[in-house]
Parts: C-alpha cells; structure tokens; sequence
C-alpha cells in the first residue's frame, strides 16, 4: 500500500521523516523541510537513517499513557517497497519498554544506519 497525500510530491532523495501511526496502522512519511506527511505506506526504506527519539515526548507518553508522535527514522527516501531479505538486523521502538530504538536481539541501542527498512512493527537495518 502506498497512497500520496493530496497533490504532494514524494522523490527519491528527498530528506524525510517515517513514523508508525498508530491509527491508520501503516507508516506515515513527513517531509523533514515542510513538516507534512506527504505519503502512507505499509512498508518505507531510507538511506543514511538517523533514528530520533525525543525525550521530552517519551516522558508525556509516559505520564499521560497516551500515544504521540516523538520518535522516527529520517534519511533521504528511498521506496516504499522492497522486502526485509538483504536485512541481517531487526529492531524496535516502544516508548513503555525502551528510552530508543534498539536492537532486538542484542537489546543495544540504534542511532543510524546505512540503510533502515520498516515494515510492520519492526525496522530492518545495515550497520553504518
């Protein structure tokens, strides 16, 4: 599934923001210039990815127990295809369980990668 937002632009290259929504259950990609989601996707792959979690907005989370926006990945867009195979490792952001993204078997935090693909739940990363 991908379905472009009104008349909004999404290329290859362009510096974005991808965050799970949690309503519309897919991921949702922001413009990091404009600050609009210009597209919804099931599956999104950036290269050069920095994953950002904002301390101030895990700590509302976790005072008011509700879900907000405070953490992504952002590199420049590669395609909102492709399949987890050339992925060697998984991880993982649950603001109830972890202050970052980590690793999901060595439990180590992610800052970035060369290449991030999220699909479902989990992302699926190469070492920088």
């Amino acid at each position: 599934m991908f379905v472009l937002v009104k008349d909004r632009i999404l290329n290859p290259g362009q510096l974005v923001q991808v965050y799970r929504n949690l309503n519309r259950d897919c991921y949702s990609i922001r413009d990091k210039r404009t600050g609009l989601v210009v597209a919804y996707c099931s599956s999104a792959t950036l290269s050069d990815a920095r994953f950002v979690v904002s301390g101030a907005g895990r700590a509302r989370v976790l005072k008011t127990g509700v879900r907000s926006v405070h953490a992504y990945i952002e590199g420049p867009f590669v395609s909102a295809e492709g399949t987890t195979d050339a992925f060697s490792k998984v991880g993982y952001y649950n603001p109830f369980v972890t202050e970052t993204f980590i690793n999901e078997q060595t439990n180590l935090p992610i800052t970035n990668s060369k290449i991030a693909h999220c699909q479902d739940t989990r992302v699926y990363y190469l070492d920088p």
